[in-house]
């Protein structure tokens, strides 16, 4: 799984993470547009279907960085390799968030009820997951900046 994310096209990779999604959007923007009789009901069904493409493109980015984060070690010689336990642990937070926030949304949606005490819950773990989406970022860019610095031989990048 690692070697097919690393070894992806990088248009493959926008598309299945942010492609997707924008062309739905997009209809979506545009039957709104055209149509006089806009319902809540309309807006239900496209979030029906935007959510799970939310979760697929969500699965992609993460997988991605996993893949960038431990599979480039391999290519790194072992005395300039990174120490991975902080990026394991941290890259799961966001991860687990995302996934429950987005179930949380799709389980809102079919109920029809929103709780406003959730957002004392949703709120402080939404800054932890993005501080630790953040180091993920820093942690990837750092990874895949050393074979081109280095310029190590055998490097998929």
């Amino acid at each position: 799984m690692i070697n097919q994310f690393l070894e992806m096209k990088p248009r493959k990779l926008f598309l299945l993470t942010y492609g997707t999604v924008f062309c739905l959007q997009v209809i979506m923007v545009f039957t709104f547009a055209f149509q006089s009789n806009q319902t809540f009901g309309m807006v239900g069904e496209f979030l029906q279907v935007l959510i799970p493409l939310l979760m697929i493109a969500t699965i992609v980015i993460f997988g991605w960085f996993w893949s960038v984060g431990m599979g480039l070690q391999s290519y790194i010689p072992t005395e300039l390799q990174l120490k991975t336990n902080l990026f394991k642990a941290l890259s799961l937070i966001p991860f687990v968030y995302a996934m429950l926030l987005l179930a949380f949304l799709m389980y809102t949606l079919l109920a029809g009820t929103f709780h406003p005490q959730t957002l004392g819950i949703i709120l402080p773990l939404y800054v932890v997951a993005v501080l630790c989406y953040f180091y993920c970022i820093y942690f990837v860019a750092k990874l895949s900046k050393q074979p081109k610095c280095n310029e190590y031989q055998n490097s998929p990048i």
